[in-house]
Order: C-alpha cells, then structure tokens, then sequence
C-alpha cells in the first residue's frame, strides 16, 4: 500500500479563509495547513 500526501493551499487562500475554516471546524483557532492524503495502489500497465 502507497500513501500519498497533497498540501491543499488553495482552501486558506480563498474567502473565508484560515480563520473562517478552524471556526467551521470547530478547532477555536486559524487553520495553518491542510493536508489531503489518499492510498492508492500499483498498476500494471497492458
């Protein structure tokens, strides 16, 4: 199993930004960095 990591910038950068994402999330502070992380597999190509 592979997991891979992809920073996703663009969400703080965007009305309502770091400030309206930890409010949304209920986390009481600014989101500094979100993180999307996915497991993929190897494939073989024909």
């Amino acid at each position: 199993m592979n997991i891979g990591i992809h920073p996703m910038t663009q969400v703080l950068e965007e009305a309502p930004g770091p400030a309206g994402l930890g409010q949304y999330l209920g986390l009481g502070a600014p989101v500094q960095f979100v993180l999307r992380l996915a497991t993929w597999r190897a494939t073989t190509l024909p």
